[in-house]
């Protein structure tokens, strides 16, 4: 798609990267691209007959909700071997997408069924990913424990709210002030009592991050590899099983191949011919074992084969396991502000992520997270009994004003709810941290007290 010309091109090719070869294309004119701006919903419908010729054209809903449709045009000079589409390539030049999806559907999407509206309700809003990995750590447990350990690792908060959705919030939301807050709770009408504390022992002015360095770690493949003939009937799924080490890392499900290179797999017919495309696989461990799983959505019968292949084997997977030589190092990033040592003294936090964080840049982001919110005292409301409203969650901003005890018009992050209840009262309390901080002591009003001997300097 080209926003300059309005056009829309699709190019046809048994190469990788077609429109930079000079391979054939067909073009459709959209003049509503040149002066439309907002959010487009492009889908593509691409499908192949018995002799592998695809037939293809866009299906567009412009931002004020308009459609555009273009004809769906056949070629017969490009040939694909049967269910052979290998992969799916997405790329933009000064664009942002918000999804990218290939599905396989029965027919040609039309109205909502295309643009998606009312077909689904979001059941999430998650952050933008701040922690890259090279590997996932070990974990134990359930799900939920895993994403417990992430999110205490990375500073953010993962919860489910009263509606049932899921929501994880990143770090960077407790150095930033809110311009208008979610709740407001009152004295008079809301709050029932609160605590007001301000803890200089909560001061940390000095916060380490440590982290893996994988920098310089490397692997090797510990192959596993079939030469059996297996048949998978229409419908079924097979399985092959391998013992796999505890320190062998994880593996993708392998895709379909000529011949069996790494991460590949074979399938045949009854004639001994390739066939791709009809199989989905896909790879698990649990206790000691892999297992590579192979489900046959075609209506005929497919054979794991090395018949097929260019080579005596019909799997090869190649495991990566750390080598003894070059294992990941552990490191640490340390953030500090001199004014609050200067005031309080060294005051150190360490925080261990449990091997979640395996690059520097990350770890230098988090430290300096935890020196920024952290190194003032920061008044908390503990105990905050108020008027139970479902609406508060985890991470919420609330305007606390009570103008009868503790004089305050502030507001405040939802650190923790404890919700009660006995038989028809509910009781709803409430743990907050003020958004503002105080800032560097004044001393304002002291005098020192005068030195016992006058003539002491």
């Amino acid at each position: 798609m080209d926003f300059d010309t309005g056009e829309l091109r699709l190019y046809y090719s048994n190469t990788r990267f077609p429109e930079g070869d000079g391979s054939a294309y067909t073009f459709w004119t959209d003049p509503q691209l040149t002066t439309q701006r907002g959010t487009w919903h492009i889908g593509v419908w691409l499908e192949f007959d018995d002799n592998g010729h695809p037939t293809f054209g866009f299906r567009v809903l412009r931002p004020d909700g308009s459609r555009y449709t273009t004809s769906l045009v056949y070629r017969d000079t490009q040939t694909v071997a049967p269910g052979e589409l290998y992969s799916a390539a997405f790329r933009l030049g000064w664009l942002r997408a918000e999804a990218f999806q290939v599905s396989r559907l029965p027919a040609v999407p039309t109205g909502n069924s295309l643009s998606q509206v009312g077909q689904w309700t979001r059941g999430a809003y998650v952050g933008q990913p701040r922690c890259p990995l090279t590997v996932i750590p070990a974990v134990s447990g359930s799900a939920w424990d895993a994403i417990n350990e992430i999110s205490k690792a990375v500073l953010c908060t993962a919860e489910f709210d009263a509606y049932g959705v899921f929501r994880w919030r990143g770090p960077d939301r407790w150095t930033q002030n809110p311009a208008t807050p979610d709740v407001v709770a009152r004295s008079q009408r809301e709050i029932a009592s609160l605590t007001a504390t301000e803890e200089i022992d909560s001061v940390r002015n000095y916060c380490r991050v440590t982290f893996q360095d994988w920098s310089r770690a490397t692997t090797v493949a510990v192959s596993r590899t079939s030469d059996a003939t297996i048949p998978i009937p229409p419908g079924q799924t097979v399985e092959l099983t391998w013992s796999y080490g505890d320190d062998e890392f994880d593996l993708p499900p392998p895709h379909s191949s000529h011949g069996a290179f790494v991460g590949t797999v074979v399938y045949g017919n009854a004639a001994g011919n390739l066939v791709g495309g009809a199989v989905e696989t896909g790879t698990y461990r649990r206790d000691g074992v892999l297992h590579l799983t192979m489900t046959n959505r075609s209506t005929a019968t497919v054979y794991l084969s090395s018949a097929a292949s260019i080579s005596p084997d019909s799997v090869r997977l190649d495991a990566p396991a750390l080598t003894p030589a070059f294992r990941p190092g552990e490191r640490w990033w340390a953030a500090w502000n001199t004014a609050s040592i200067a005031a309080y003294g060294e005051q150190t936090y360490q925080h261990a992520p449990s091997g979640w964080i395996q690059d520097s840049g990350t770890a230098q982001s988090l430290a300096g997270t935890l020196r920024d919110m952290a190194r003032w005292p920061i008044p908390a409301f503990q105990d905050v009994e108020v008027l139970a409203d479902p609406r508060i969650q985890l991470g919420d901003v609330v305007r606390v004003i009570d103008r009868t005890g503790a004089a305050l018009d502030t507001p405040a992050w939802v650190t923790g709810i404890r919700v009660t209840a006995n038989g028809p009262d509910v009781r709803q309390t409430l743990s907050l941290r003020c958004v503002a901080r105080v800032g560097p002591p004044l001393d304002r009003g002291l005098i020192p007290d005068p030195p016992v001997d006058p003539n002491i300097p």
